[in-house]
């Protein structure tokens, strides 16, 4: 058996698989397999793969295609190893990525989730800003890190995790139907094991043009935070969390961020002159129809007062003033909740 299983869900992008792969089959930890799970790609994806001669990389092919999740779900099932990456297919690895990420998960038992800073490739190859959670390693108790991606912001990039296999069986996967699948996950993830994070950018991401946010109408968004947070509470409780009314706070800063995501949405329409003013009222109306807090309010009115880019400055102003408010109410959840007095119990310990 391999130490380590990286899973690769893909569909028609064979030119930057093809890199993706060189990264992986790089890898410092020799020790891996790594898996492509074809999602009935069209482009000869299967063909390619199946002509590769190293013998630690294998094919599993969809036929006919699944949904993105049920393919996600099919690749972690497939892992054989105790540890398990699964690996966007258009990213760039780190030759130490696995290795370092395992060495954590040897090291710290209770550990069932460890991330890395990201480097982000925009279009054109050059690289943005790094995307970190911190300026230095960590491992923190997993409900703490749950806490702060719910109330204040969700820093995990998915393609630079190593999950422990056992974790994932616990949780069980991905929700198929939902677009906030991946948040989802990670939480639930946290909410049962410890959480270690590598500073070091080992992982270039590559930006792809529009947010998810402005792929799907404000309906669709309403209807996905109101089943997100229900579902999410059920596995507060299914974490063993006693009830605190700190949980309710919680959850209107998680409606909260969401609704500062639709603005974000309506204000890059504005930024770009788009002429769509229906499409922006809608995100604005469920901005507000999500969280009626003061920040968003001002926020909702400065984008509805807008004419065009020539109020972007404006807008980011408001922007500003709301990640501050937001920052202040976690740091006002941080104080009121009491400290954790210990870790997540190991992932193989059944909880009482």
């Amino acid at each position: 058996m391999p130490r380590v299983s990286v899973v690769i869900p893909t569909r028609d992008r064979l030119p930057l698989l093809r890199q993706t792969l060189a990264t992986l089959l790089a890898q410092t930890e020799t020790d891996i397999e790594v898996v492509v799970v074809d999602n009935a790609s069209s482009d000869g994806t299967d063909a390619w793969v199946r002509a590769c001669t190293d013998p630690r990389l294998r094919l599993a092919r969809c036929e006919p295609g699944i949904p993105q999740m049920a393919n996600w779900n099919r690749a972690l099932g497939l892992a054989r190893a105790d540890y398990v990456a699964l690996y966007h297919d258009d990213d760039l690895y780190h030759p130490e990525m696995v290795a370092r990420c395992a060495s954590v998960l040897d090291a710290h038992p209770a550990v069932g989730l460890v991330h890395t800073a990201a480097i982000r490739l925009t279009e054109n190859g050059t690289e943005a800003r790094p995307v970190r959670a911190a300026a230095a390693d960590f491992v923190r108790p997993g409900r703490d890190e749950a806490l702060r991606w719910l109330a204040e912001i969700h820093d995990v990039v998915p393609s630079s995790t190593l999950l422990r296999r056992a974790v994932v069986e616990r949780v069980g996967g991905f929700v198929e139907d939902r677009l906030y699948a991946d948040f989802d996950f990670y939480v639930r993830m946290a909410l049962r094991a410890d959480v270690a994070y590598l500073a070091e950018p080992l992982v270039h991401v590559r930006l792809h043009p529009h947010s998810t946010t402005r792929r799907f109408s404000p309906e669709r968004w309403l209807e996905e935070v109101g089943d997100l947070v229900p579902r999410l509470r059920v596995a507060v409780a299914a974490g063993g969390l006693e009830p605190a009314a700190g949980w309710d706070e919680t959850f209107r800063c998680l409606r909260a961020r969401f609704a500062g995501r639709l603005l974000d949405a309506a204000t890059a329409l504005l930024a770009e002159g788009a002429e769509r003013r229906d499409l922006v009222a809608g995100y604005v109306s469920a901005a507000r129809a999500l969280d009626p807090g003061a920040g968003t309010r001002l926020r909702a009115g400065l984008v509805s007062a807008c004419s065009g880019p020539l109020c972007y400055g404006a807008i980011r102003g408001g922007r500003a003033l709301y990640r501050r408010a937001t920052r202040r109410r976690f740091r006002g959840l941080q104080a009121a909740a009491a400290p954790s007095t210990r870790a997540a119990p190991p992932p193989d310990t059944p909880r009482a």
